[in-house]
């Protein structure tokens, strides 16, 4: 029991820092973008990668809880699903904002 209050408390704050820092970068995006490529014409390609960052944050906690917890074959196999759910959505958006180079 003290352990699932450490993991529930662990991961809203790991949520609500992500949030906040999302939003402070998102707000920033366009100094950002004048940074990291010269000019503000890719900000929204900086707040695409931001907004990205608390679904990061979800998925690195759930995945070291399971595999503190022995269970690195659920890891594995989420593994193989996160990647062939990403795949399709990478190429649909790539297609939709007509990119035609890759945001690492």
């Amino acid at each position: 029991m003290k352990l699932e209050s450490l993991h529930i408390t662990i991961f809203s704050v790991l949520l609500c820092s992500s949030f906040f820092v999302s939003l402070i970068a998102i707000s920033f995006s366009g100094y950002f973008s004048v940074v990291l490529f010269g000019s503000t014409e890719n900000s929204r390609y900086v707040m695409l990668a931001v907004a990205a960052i608390p679904f990061a944050v979800t998925a690195r906690f759930f995945s070291s809880i399971l595999r503190g917890l022995k269970e690195v074959k659920k890891v594995a196999k989420a593994s193989v699903y996160a990647n062939f759910i990403s795949l399709p959505v990478a190429i649909l958006l790539t297609y939709l904002y007509e990119t035609t180079g890759a945001i690492l």
